[in-house]
């Protein structure tokens, strides 16, 4: 039986039809990172390459929307962008030439096998901006661009339990509640107070600072250097989950580097597909700086794809890791190598 709803699965991807997908599988507990079965060249494949497999072979816009949102759907689903199709199948090569309209053969090519729907994508965009016909390839490349984005962007949907609004007053007054308050977080504009226990429970580095002999421990004040607005900000996500602020990277770029310096993983991950829904040619320095030196995948993406539609962005100020990964200089560790080598004895 699992091996027909696989079959099954794969059918609808490759029909590009999605609501025979939602009535077959919605109410079921299935696994989207299953492998094609079928005897072809897909054999091995991921659901979700699959799905970039039909965006990459059609020239029809309904048939690609329709794909993006079966893409959607499987991420949403529990389908993961980096699993990648198992190599042990040979058959996992060469698909097909992609759709050139100009030309009657296309001299871009891709393969399924060893990649993930994500690195499929990536290097795409890769041969088509080293091809020859490179010129040609711009409209379909900011197609590819959206759908990584997308890819990146979704989330997946975790089972939901209904929660009584008053758990969050709950959160809310403890937080407010500043006569239990017994820390004080001293920002580079003032402070902001909180409690100890709980912070120390969230985050390992400032449980470490607290059990110690570090004058923290001591004081019960902690310094750090961002803005009140920022502390503020993080604290409320920490307390209930969300705030009443209007979001802006101003504040939220130095909340999501403090959550990432105290360790504070849930709050890294809340912030990045809200940091990069807010990415601008004003912030693109900072934001990308930000998203390269703390390898966060998603946000890494997004602005990968952020200065490919904005290739204003792109200049000898960004900072040099922002350049090397963009490529747009060759890596320090790479002129290092190319440097005459002296041995001393």
């Amino acid at each position: 039986m699992e091996d027909q709803r696989i079959h099954t699965l794969f059918d609808a991807i490759a029909h590009s039809d999605l609501p025979w997908l939602k009535s077959t599988f919605e109410c079921l507990d299935f696994d989207f990172n299953c492998f094609n079965p079928s005897n072809n060249p897909l054999l091995g494949c991921t659901a979700l390459q699959a799905a970039v497999a039909s965006f990459l072979g059609t020239d029809h816009d309904e048939v690609e929307i329709e794909t993006v949102k079966i893409a959607t759907w499987l991420v949403k689903r529990g389908a993961d962008p980096n699993l990648r199709c198992r190599r042990e199948f040979p058959q996992a090569q060469d698909w097909m030439s992609i759709f050139l309209e100009k030309h009657d053969q296309s001299d871009v090519r891709y393969t399924v096998a060893g990649h993930s729907a994500y690195s499929m994508l990536a290097q795409v965009q890769r041969d088509m901006r080293g091809s020859k016909h490179a010129e040609n390839w711009s409209p379909y490349l900011r197609k590819l661009s959206g759908l990584m984005s997308t890819l990146a962007q979704t989330q997946p949907e975790a089972a939901t339990v209904s929660m009584s609004p008053a758990v969050l007053e709950v959160w809310e007054k403890f937080s407010a509640d500043k006569q239990w308050h017994d820390l004080v977080v001293e920002a580079i504009d003032g402070e902001v107070t909180a409690h100890a226990a709980f912070l120390a429970c969230v985050s390992p580095v400032v449980a470490s600072m607290l059990s110690s002999n570090m004058k923290e421990a001591r004081s019960k004040r902690i310094a750090v250097d961002v803005p009140t607005k920022a502390l503020s900000f993080m604290f409320e996500l920490l307390y209930t989950g969300a705030s009443s602020k209007v979001f802006s990277n101003s504040f939220a770029l130095p909340a999501l580097d403090l959550a990432h310096r105290w360790q504070i993983t849930h709050i890294v991950e809340m912030l990045e597909t809200p940091v990069a829904g807010a990415l601008n040619v004003e912030n693109f320095a900072d934001v990308s700086e930000s998203a390269v030196l703390k390898d966060l995948p998603k946000l890494k993406l997004a602005c990968r794809n952020f200065a490919h539609e904005h290739p204003e962005v792109l200049s000898e100020d960004l900072p040099q890791s922002v350049q090397e990964y963009l490529q747009l200089r060759r890596p320090s560790w790479a002129a290092r190598l190319n440097k005459k080598q002296r041995i001393f004895y």
